[in-house]
């Protein structure tokens, strides 16, 4: 978040602007993996542009693994809801801008990914974050 103080003219540009990022990751039976990402803006000021609208876009994916984890197969969706947006006003001593943009981002995207001969750890011991990752 950042709290804007500007004034110009008439017109104040003090309504601030709050930002998220969610980033989930799920590890299910037999080899599957979700994941969710949520991102967003709320609508608010900076410097003398208003943005207008709010834009929040969620994206998800889902991985299989096969092979002793070595083939890894995952399926992503972008922008499911299509709300991404950049929609603007700046008002600049009585100079009027507004931009209306819809990105068309969606989409499915499929990967594969293959591991060669996957070298296999020589550390002994445990190591701190595949603890952590247990406990979670």
């Amino acid at each position: 978040m950042s709290k804007p103080w500007m004034q110009l003219g008439d017109n104040r540009y003090g309504k601030p602007i709050y930002s998220y990022n969610i980033q989930n990751s799920i590890s299910l039976p037999k080899g599957f993996y979700f994941s969710t990402n949520m991102r967003g803006q709320s609508c608010g000021d900076m410097h003398t542009n208003r943005f207008s609208a709010s834009w929040f876009v969620m994206d998800m994916s889902v991985c299989k693994t096969f092979l002793d984890k070595a083939l890894a197969i995952k399926l992503t969706a972008t922008d499911i809801f299509n709300t991404r947006n950049n929609d603007w006003s700046m008002n600049t001593y009585g100079i009027l801008m507004n931009k209306y943009q819809s990105y068309d981002r969606r989409g499915i995207a499929l990967s594969v990914q293959y591991q060669f001969q996957p070298q296999k750890s020589k550390y002994k011991g445990k190591a701190a974050s595949e603890a952590e990752m247990n406990r979670l």
